[in-house]
């Protein structure tokens, strides 16, 4: 290697001229000196060299970031890059590396936590096509995915994991949950494998037969006589006249406990006598009309004794709607055989009923079973569910039967009426219609 000539002292002395100008360091390294935009001066380490006959540049970088001896060594690279055999062209081997550098940073960037995939499925789609914009989701992910793995990469995730997630859950005897988080993750990691975030599913081949297993769906229906029972039990259950109100409507109209929860008085037409839900409001996105029986209205005129905001069931903060499990959570604890630790024994059982547990779903399958015992016509009854028509009937028949629902609502209302005034003692040996129908049948 030839002599070095430059000096740190040198460098920092050096001041720019009207022209550019090299400050030779010795064995083809340069320091070339130039005057910047504001008038001061710029160092820059240039490494000449021949290749192909022709004299080329590297530029190593600026000085005084690139200091004297670094930029001597990476002189010193490129000289044995040039001597190598075959030769390496300088220039293109530093591209090379500053290409594959910037491909492991951006790949790096680009990596998720399970935490960041789970945000970006919710930003992505949750938030535009779930009702609670990825809500129930976020709960499930937050209660028994997070706390575990949430902050590893999501492309490590395996399948060991995911097993070890359901298992957990199973463990504690909530099989339906291990169900829901398992299908939960199934969607995420489909949504990163489409995104590109994660090269493959670590949840493929996994059913609820390796979760909380297969599900039977429930046949609850609620008896006339227990019916009855509960129009008595209901004043004696220690729920607050509106949750009692809101039991009754749910029967009278057959709808989703989330769609009263979601109610708001603007949706409410009593002079017309009926109901109106809101495609955002309904579980399969398509807006509902539901006929108010005088039973019905009854109750609407119960809860507008309470009004206190917007919201037919409002929450303690009276800006938002009761939450969407208060109601089940009230029905259920009135159904236990002994008080929570900690709580009120007072109405413990109460709203036990002779054919086992029963929930505000329960009611509308009830509904939809009682309305067929009055002789309603099962498409009809579909539609009173607000139900999608399957097959041939989904394409051509778009007839929404309101004169045929109204009179269903009407005479179902009625019956209701019968029961629960006889549980009030106003009506004393009244046969009531189901009651007849069934012993016709017999």
């Amino acid at each position: 290697m030839a002599k070095e000539l430059l000096t740190d002292k040198q460098l920092r002395a050096a001041r720019a001229r009207a022209k550019e100008f090299l400050l030779v360091d010795g064995a083809s390294l340069y320091a070339r000196v130039r005057k910047t935009r504001d008038g001061g001066t710029s160092i820059t380490w240039q490494f000449y060299f021949k290749w192909g006959g022709k004299t080329e540049r590297l530029s190593i970088g600026p000085y005084p970031e690139v200091s004297l001896a670094s930029a001597r060594r990476r002189a010193d690279e490129a000289r044995q890059q040039l001597a190598a055999d075959p030769p390496e062209h300088p220039v293109l081997a530093k591209r090379e590396r500053e290409a594959s550098a910037h491909a492991t940073a951006l790949a790096k960037s680009r990596e998720r936590t399970v935490r960041g995939l789970f945000d970006d499925w919710e930003t992505v789609y949750l938030a535009h096509h779930r009702k609670d914009r990825g809500a129930h989701a976020r709960e499930f992910m937050e209660h028994d995915v997070f706390p575990f793995v949430g902050e590893l990469r999501a492309t490590a995730i395996t399948r060991a994991d995911i097993a070890d997630t359901v298992d957990r859950i199973v463990a504690r005897g909530a099989r339906r949950k291990a169900n829901a988080v398992l299908a939960t993750l199934k969607q995420m990691f489909a949504h990163g494998v489409v995104r590109g975030i994660v090269p493959t599913d670590p949840c493929y081949g996994f059913t609820r037969r390796h979760a909380g297993g297969e599900e039977r769906s429930r046949e609850r229906v609620l008896s006339l006589e227990e019916l009855a029972d509960l129009a008595r039990a209901l004043p004696q259950s220690g729920l607050g006249e509106p949750l009692q109100a809101a039991v009754r409507l749910l029967l009278a109209t057959g709808a989703r406990v989330g769609e009263l929860n979601q109610a708001r008085w603007e949706h409410v037409n009593l002079q017309a006598s009926t109901w109106h839900i809101p495609k955002e409001h309904a579980k399969n996105g398509r807006e509902h009309l539901v006929h108010l029986s005088a039973f019905a209205r009854e109750q609407l005129a119960t809860l507008a004794g309470f009004r206190v905001s917007a919201y037919l069931l409002p929450s303690r903060k009276t800006d938002a709607p009761i939450d969407d499990k208060a109601l089940s959570k009230a029905l259920r604890d009135r159904q236990r055989k002994k008080a929570l630790k900690g709580r009120s024994t007072a109405h413990v059982g109460t709203l036990r009923l002779a054919g086992g547990d029963w929930s505000p779903h329960d009611l509308r399958r009830t509904f939809a079973t009682r309305l067929a015992d009055l002789g309603t016509l099962p498409h009809v009854i579909e539609r009173a569910l607000n139900h999608t028509m399957q097959g041939v009937m989904a394409v051509y028949n778009r007839n929404d039967y309101l004169p045929e629902r109204r009179r269903a609502l009407e005479a179902w209302g009625a019956e209701l009426e019968r029961i629960f005034a006889k549980a009030r003692g106003n009506v004393v040996d009244l046969i009531p219609t189901l009651a007849r129908r069934r012993a016709a049948k017999q």
